[in-house]
């Protein structure tokens, strides 16, 4: 199973890699999301070679389609076709990625790091959003309040109303 997803891969990296080079940008990635619903989408998973292109490849096209402008893993634009090369070859040979911008973004570890600092972001910015629904239902109580407190009477706001000094 794993050669057929290596196959698969190879010939959808090798094809962006051409779409890339012609300029074609908007061509690329188009058999993605089929590769990734048949890879991840059932029990098996495929090993750490095919992980490693699978993450790379989604990086890139995550870049292509924000027109290079995120940047994450540091790749200049003209970059990521080179690095497709390495990982192309390294799939096509049954051999390790000894690139150490590759390893640091995309190996095992590298990718549990990011996960592990997405999750801690998300539970900052989960707690953050409960610190701002905290602060509005505050404020519509108080100025539910302050609506009760204030009373218009021939043209000015009476602040004597019992409860409200």
């Amino acid at each position: 199973m794993d050669a057929e997803f290596r196959a698969k891969l190879i010939d959808l990296l090798e094809q962006d890699i051409i779409f890339f080079e012609a300029g074609r940008f908007e061509s690329m990635g188009k058999g993605f999301d089929a590769f990734e619903a048949e890879a991840y989408g059932n029990a098996h998973r495929p090993g750490e070679d095919i992980n490693f292109a699978y993450e790379f490849y989604e990086a890139w096209l995550d870049e292509n389609s924000h027109n290079y402008k995120i940047n994450n893993c540091g790749f200049l634009k003209n970059e990521w076709p080179k690095y497709a090369q390495i990982i192309v070859h390294s799939l096509k040979h049954n051999s390790k990625i000894t690139d150490s911008k590759l390893i640091s973004n995309f190996s095992p570890e590298a990718i549990a790091k990011k996960n592990t600092e997405s999750k801690k972001i998300l539970v900052m910015l989960g707690a953050a959003a409960l610190a701002v629904i905290f602060l509005i239902a505050q404020c519509y109580r108080d100025q539910n309040r302050t609506k009760q407190c204030l009373n218009k009477l021939n043209g000015e706001w009476n602040y004597k109303k019992p409860g409200c000094e």
